[in-house]
């Protein structure tokens, strides 16, 4: 799980990685406060079926005032001898944070987790293919072939216009796939200009299942909105998602 505090708005956003939930209901939660304890009670409803799923489900406290806080939640389809998944916190000093609990059993060990690879990246100006957006928008292209592929184009990223190389660290873990998109200049140093790239990437061994792409660019200023894209891949699958970038093209 993790947690990000708005101190400003006094809104603390919640999402639990990895959820376990039956395919085919719908999940929702008991959730009650005591004290400075915040206790999340999963449950579901609707229709059963023979499988059981991971989700992230996203969370959104009103009114939190700074101080030290304990969410913890009581898991559905947790066994007795799983550790609880708990986090105490100090939003004063800590406004942002995460932990991970291994689970070792279904539904959550499926004893395979996807595996990323950039394949390509394009030159300053992006690829020479009709694109999705607009030319001042960043956007997510995916395309899921209802096995195991999942392909994505990250559109119009920004970097210096003469790096050394463009590269992405690809993190993947109980349905979150996390890109970290770097540039070096450290052997040309760089020109003094930005420019528009396009990465392609492929995702293997991607089982059907809701996941959320998160996309961190390193040129991204707080004021602009994050490249996220939540999913579920349940079948042959394709789409996209944009968010504005007014920036680009202006330097």
């Amino acid at each position: 799980m993790s947690y990000d505090y708005d101190s400003e708005a006094g809104t603390l956003s919640v999402t639990h990685f990895g959820a376990g939930f039956n395919c085919c209901t719908y999940p929702s939660a008991e959730i009650s406060f005591d004290d400075n304890l915040i206790l999340i009670d999963e449950n579901e409803s609707g229709e059963y079926c023979s499988c059981l799923c991971l989700f992230n489900i996203e969370y959104e406290f009103e009114n939190i005032t700074p101080g030290i806080y304990t969410i913890r939640f009581i898991e559905i389809y947790a066994d007795d001898e799983d550790v609880p998944l708990e986090i105490t916190f100090d939003l004063t000093s800590d406004p942002t944070g995460n932990i991970s609990i291994e689970r070792n059993h279904y539904p959550w060990d499926d004893n395979s987790s996807p595996v990323g690879k950039l394949i390509d990246v394009s030159g300053c100006g992006g690829f020479q293919v009709k694109k999705v957006g607009s030319d001042s928008s960043a956007c997510i292209k995916f395309s899921y072939d209802g096995d195991s592929v999942l392909t994505l184009v990250h559109t119009n990223a920004i970097f210096n216009c003469c790096p050394d190389t463009l590269w992405a660290d690809i993190n993947t873990g109980y349905n979150l796939i996390t890109i970290e998109e770097k540039e070096s200049t450290e052997i040309m140093g760089g020109c003094d200009c930005i420019c528009n790239y396009d990465f392609n990437y492929i995702i293997s061994d991607v089982t059907p299942g809701y996941y959320t792409i998160k996309i961190n660019e390193p040129y991204l200023s707080e004021k602009y909105e994050e490249l996220v894209l939540s999913i579920g891949l349940y079948s042959d699958t394709s789409g996209s998602f944009c968010v504005d970038r007014p920036f680009i093209g202006v330097f």
